[in-house]
């Protein structure tokens, strides 16, 4: 059950256990990240008003955390629309969000910045969504014992700190403890951002052609509301800023390498992991590592695109 507390004491016992998938990220987070996760850029759509399919297959606290997130993401600037078929049938209300998306393990329930001693390999540099855990910015400031209980629900039996004697981390619903309120601001800051990036590529209705065929943004988003989600390959995604760029239309705060610089350094670590793969052997790696292939090829393709 979720926790009822609206106080709650916390400490990371840096035990990895939470880490048990790829993180989070944005946009701007992704070209920061370049040489340490294979990239997409991701569209993902959601009802603006939570199911009544949702309500009755979850508690009512948990349909009630469901619906914050929808709420925060259109009050974070998410595109709002109206679904045209697919998996949301027709004329529902839609936002659509745009953020990175790091590829991860397949085969393996961790982060593939983890460390055999189960330590963050980035830490200094890690995202915004591993710094506010177990808090998460979707869901209101004031609200965030819910997040934090739900959190605790899913990996209470860790061996995370929830004791008295830990440091204070949630007052009367609100995260208190300095970094993650840090956290939480660049997060929201960031959503914002990818909201008005992704209004500046409609407002643009750009289309490309590249090495892997044409691909519009308005394409993109077309699947995305038909499928759920939509991802395209960072270096591809990175040509529509390229274009904006070019037109003065890139928003502040984005410091976005050129497509080709991209492409080579995806290349390097697609490389680099497909060498680990296979010299560990692991059968189960054989998806993960054709996954790297078709990255490769693409990143590859678009080195030779003029």
């Amino acid at each position: 059950m979720l926790a009822n507390s609206r106080d709650i004491n916390f400490l990371c016992t840096a035990c990895g256990k939470c880490c048990d998938s790829q993180p989070q990220i944005s946009v701007r987070e992704m070209y920061s990240l370049l040489d340490d996760f294979v990239m997409e850029a991701s569209l993902i759509c959601q009802p603006t008003t939570v199911p009544e399919a949702f309500r009755r297959r979850h508690t009512p606290a948990h349909a009630a955390m469901g619906q914050m997130v929808a709420n925060r993401a259109v009050e974070l600037g998410g595109l709002k629309t109206h679904s045209i078929g697919g998996v949301f049938g027709y004329g529902k209300e839609l936002v659509v969000t745009l953020a990175g998306n790091a590829l991860g393990y397949p085969h393996k329930r961790r982060c593939p910045v983890l460390t055999s001693d189960n330590k963050c390999g980035i830490y200094d540099r890690r995202p915004a969504t591993c710094r506010y855990i177990p808090g998460q910015h979707l869901v209101p400031m004031d609200q965030q014992h819910l997040a934090v209980g739900k959190f605790r629900e899913l990996h209470g039996k860790e061996r995370c700190d929830w004791s008295s004697s830990a440091p204070a981390l949630v007052r009367d619903g609100v995260i208190v403890e300095p970094t993650m309120t840090e956290a939480f601001r660049v997060a929201e800051s960031d959503e914002r951002g990818d909201g008005l990036l992704l209004q500046s590529l409609l407002d643009e209705d750009l289309c490309l052609t590249s090495s892997e065929g044409e691909i519009s943004i308005s394409d993109f988003v077309t699947q995305c509301l038909q499928t759920h989600e939509a991802t395209i390959p960072v270096a591809i995604f990175t040509m529509f800023l390229d274009d904006l760029r070019s037109h003065g239309r890139l928003p502040k705060g984005y410091d976005v390498p050129y497509f080709k610089e991209v492409a080579q350094r995806q290349i390097t670590l697609c490389l680099a992991l497909i060498e680990t793969n296979l010299r560990e052997k692991d059968k189960a790696a054989r998806s993960h590592t054709e996954m790297l292939r078709e990255h490769l090829r693409v990143n590859k393709a678009l080195l030779d695109f003029h």
